[in-house]
């Protein structure tokens, strides 16, 4: 056990240069201490170091911690953790004397606090723990800089707030948001990080990336499969988007949408004029998404993607009070509605494609803080693109 005063001290000095001087796992913003009851006791470093009452009551149970062998780690806001009791154990005297912050700092395993030291009044005391939405699923999305978030217990406004890199959050459908990344770019992986009140569940990978879709190649099938029947099938590459397929004969279609690793069957003179034949892609079961076209010939698919979608908008002064934003695309014609939204929030409701959003005049002053998103559906649910503005054109 130890017994001299200034050793103790100087313990409590170098776990804090340990917290603080950790580059390689980043810099802690707080310290778990394990009491001899195997309770934690969570304080903040910056509240602590602030505050000589709050530092003295954090250096009297790292000072006890140590003696004890408990644990002792300093966690950093992406849940990064320093073992400082390892550190301190293998630090010497000497190193304390000479002022030096020696030891080992490594990668440690988190604890979770049991209370909270905060200053209350002037005085220590030892609150719960403040409780955490738990981030539980992060996935990537077809559209390019959209997510979507898993999250119970909060809500679009707090989840918009807590997350980096900057995004717009609104609600999916029951604990699911759609978070849109600004400025997305193909081929970089953003890694969101989440404030204060949020942690990521276990296992949750927080980085999410997009490739964009180039040169597209594929080729086609037909195999027989009895004297009446025969089997159309498609492979693609550099296609993510391509999920289902259906193939089209001078125009109409011959069975239904199938997935892109199934097979198209019908009666083999469906198949036998490669000339007539097309194939059109899409994203989603229903066919209401297509992604590309192709013309058949010789085994090969000659695959055709839409054209860029390209857009403007417009601000028309209705009276004193009040103003309306329309939208008009092309290339886009899965969007049937839009919603105009400023700094996250928005404005109106989601309306019709053709329709006007009407709003006071302020509200669409600044083109800068507006997104224009485009949705399949009334209700908003499902994105098809995001947009920004600027001087009367669309940007997709």
């Amino acid at each position: 056990m130890i017994k001299n005063k200034r050793l103790i001290a100087m313990l409590c000095t170098l776990a804090l240069m340990m917290l603080c001087v950790a580059p390689a796992l980043g810099m802690p913003n707080t310290v778990k201490v394990e009491q001899a009851n195997g309770q934690i006791i969570e304080y903040s470093i910056n509240a602590a170091i602030a505050n000589a009452k709050l530092l003295a009551d954090m250096n009297a149970k790292l000072a006890a911690a140590f003696e004890a062998g408990k644990k002792i780690v300093g966690v950093t806001s992406d849940n990064k953790v320093v073992d400082v009791a390892a550190g301190l154990s293998a630090a010497s005297y000497t190193t304390y004397e000479n002022g030096v912050a020696a030891g080992t700092i490594a990668q440690g395993t988190n604890l979770v606090a049991d209370k909270v030291a905060e200053l209350v009044g002037g005085e220590v005391v030892y609150n719960d723990p403040p409780v955490t939405v738990a981030v539980t699923a992060i996935s990537a999305t077809a559209a390019k800089g959209v997510v979507e978030v898993t999250a119970a217990g909060t809500n679009a406004a707090a989840l918009q707030a807590a997350i980096t890199p900057a995004s717009t959050v609104v609600l999916k459908t029951g604990d699911v948001y759609t978070v849109t990344i600004a400025n997305a770019a193909y081929g970089t992986t953003y890694t969101l990080a989440f404030g204060t009140g949020f942690s990521l569940a276990s296992g949750v990978s927080p980085a999410v990336s997009w490739t964009e879709t180039v040169g597209a190649t594929g080729n086609y099938t037909i195999t027989t499969v009895t004297q009446f029947s025969s089997d159309f099938g498609v492979t693609v590459t550099n296609f993510a988007d391509a999920q289902y397929f259906a193939v089209y004969k001078n125009g109409s279609i011959i069975g239904a949408v199938t997935a892109i690793t199934g097979k198209v069957r019908s009666l083999p003179a469906m198949f036998s004029d490669a000339a007539a034949l097309q194939v059109k892609f899409f994203s989603d079961a229903a066919g209401a998404t297509q992604v590309g076209t192709a013309t058949c010939a010789n085994n090969v698919l000659t695959i055709t993607l839409p054209a860029a979608p390209t857009g403007t908008y417009s601000v028309t002064t209705v009276t004193q009070f009040s103003s309306d934003f329309g939208v008009a695309v092309t290339n886009l014609d899965a969007a049937t509605y839009f919603a105009v939204y400023k700094n996250g929030s928005i404005i109106g409701s989601v309306t019709a494609i053709n329709g006007k959003v009407r709003s006071l005049p302020a509200m669409f002053s600044d083109a800068s803080a507006l997104t224009i998103k485009f949705f399949s559906d009334a209700a908003g649910t499902t994105l098809v693109d995001t947009a920004t503005c600027a001087g009367g054109t669309l940007t997709f």
